[in-house]
């Protein structure tokens, strides 16, 4: 079983070990997928948001790669970088205003 962990001989010792497995294990269940993925912490929204920047911009690069005899007439590459480089500007800068804005915080 992948849960055991080794209980020391000490009583007092060993309660604190199986009260931290269990706080562990408890912030484990409630962070669920996401929160193991990206952490727990206050800094969530800036790895969700560096996340989606990151994909826009690769997928965006692909895309501008392909021929253009594969691509959807509608949809040329120029076309879609105006639509994604407002969105990506616009993340960058909630990055950097959020970077600001704790750093601000943390001098007061």
């Amino acid at each position: 079983m992948a849960n055991k962990f080794e209980l020391p001989e000490d009583t007092a010792l060993a309660k604190k070990v199986i009260d931290h497995e269990s706080k562990k294990h408890e912030l484990k269940v409630r962070a669920g997928w996401l929160g193991q993925f990206f952490g727990v912490t206050k800094h969530v929204g800036l790895y969700i948001v560096g996340l989606i920047c990151i994909i826009l911009i690769l997928t965006a690069t692909i895309y501008t790669f392909f021929p253009d005899n594969s691509k959807p007439t509608s949809l040329s590459s120029e076309k879609l970088w105006t639509i994604v480089l407002p969105v990506i500007t616009t993340l960058i800068g909630y990055i950097f205003g959020v970077s600001q804005k704790n750093e601000k915080s943390n001098e007061e």
